[in-house]
């Protein structure tokens, strides 16, 4: 029987799912976000009475709209949405209808793409975990770390300070990196033997950060073993790399989903494209109220306030974000997204990443007499940085 190695399997299994979100993400902005954006404007509740009087939003727009949409998540997306909607005349009060509506319409089908994202995120933890403990100076002189370095340019590796805990993960992240595979009941003790890996990893990379709390910081003993939101979570990444270990397994070397695999559903990506591709199917009317009707079957709730995206109240504002299950929260006073501040703030996190000045989460603000600007994001990553400056550049 054909056998893989573990980190082969973790990154078959990764560089599918960055393939099925490319694709979700290509269907998103080029074909079913268009036909959402054309059926709220002609048929939605701001068209008042619909086409009539109503000139079409020009092809360049309705791309540059669909762009926004699937780029950036929420808020942001629908503040720079809002500038193209000036910028093709349209008053503030009726852009702002118009994308209150959109955002309500279009909660279901950007939900496919953010399914997607956090599969990629739940993906990524299980390789932070199998370069644990990874010191690049002695790996230089090793000669089996062709897949290894593959992973580091991915993922950066969980903090473990402890020298001696840092060298026991570091063997079982090599034996599950090295193990040969070809069967479905190999692949399910490697998933168990992998998930305990990631769990000791994170409760380790959590331990080598500063306090969260002043209480933290007073009683440096206290117990950070796993809370039960993060078991929770560490739940959902199991479930969404196990669903994409064994749909890659299955696809590339013919190996059978075990019985445990079998209570998943294995086609469920594949409905979420096809319940896309039937909205398409759908004319512009026929998809307004398919849109409606999806929307009627949930509670309402507020999707933005009018200062959420219009720049002329945003004296005291807050933003959230989610970056991948993790909570960024963008505090806004006065003028705050002035060229100077947020230069002065990205310098302060960016010292912050480079030097580990952060445990748990990190905090940056600057203000001068214009205006202040303070933001907070859990368990930040280098990468983090540049999606920050881009997120501020849409809020601006």
């Amino acid at each position: 029987m054909k056998q893989i190695r573990g980190a082969e399997l973790a990154l078959g299994a990764s560089d599918l799912a960055e393939t099925e979100l490319e694709m979700v993400r290509t269907l998103l902005r080029v074909r079913v976000i268009p036909h959402v954006i054309d059926s709220v404007w002609e048929c939605g509740q701001a068209a008042h009475g619909g086409k009539s009087g109503r000139r079409p939003l020009n092809t360049s727009a309705v791309g540059e709209l669909s762009r926004l949409a699937v780029t950036f998540p929420g808020s942001t997306a629908l503040t720079a949405m809002h500038r193209v909607l000036d910028q093709q005349g349209i008053d503030p009060s009726t852009a702002t209808e118009y994308l209150t509506e959109f955002a309500r319409l279009s909660r279901d089908p950007l939900a496919v793409l953010n399914h997607f994202r956090h599969v990629k995120t739940s993906i990524n933890v299980y390789l932070r975990a199998l370069i644990v403990g990874w010191d690049e100076e002695k790996m230089k002189n090793e000669s089996r770390t062709n897949t290894l370095v593959e992973i580091r340019s991915r993922v950066t590796p969980f903090v473990v300070i402890d020298q001696e805990k840092k060298i026991y993960l570091r063997d079982r992240a090599f034996k599950l990196t090295y193990a040969e595979l070809g069967s479905d009941r190999a692949i399910d003790e490697w998933l168990d033997q992998m998930t305990n890996l990631v769990s000791e990893s994170i409760l380790e990379d959590r331990k080598s950060r500063p306090s969260r709390s002043v209480y933290e910081s007073k009683f440096p003993n206290v117990d950070r073993s796993a809370s039960p939101a993060t078991t929770h979570t560490l739940n959902l990444y199991s479930g969404r790399f196990t669903h994409y270990i064994y749909k890659y397994a299955i696809k590339s070397f013919e190996i059978q989903a075990s019985h445990r695999y079998k209570v998943v559903i294995e086609n469920q990506d594949k409905k979420r494209i096809e319940a896309l591709d039937a909205l398409m199917a759908k004319s512009t009317s026929q998809t307004y109220d398919y849109l409606e009707a999806i929307a009627s079957q949930r509670p309402e709730r507020s999707i933005l306030a009018t200062s959420n995206f219009s720049p002329s109240t945003r004296n005291n504002l807050i933003q959230k974000f989610d970056l991948g299950g993790r909570d960024l929260e963008i505090e806004m006073k006065g003028d705050a997204l002035q060229s100077e501040l947020v230069t002065k703030l990205m310098s302060n996190l960016k010292i912050q990443i480079n030097l580990k000045l952060f445990k748990g989460q990190l905090v940056g603000s600057v203000e001068n007499a214009r205006g202040a600007i303070k933001l907070t994001l859990d368990q930040p990553q280098k990468s983090d940085l540049l999606q920050i400056q881009k997120i501020l550049k849409a809020l601006g």
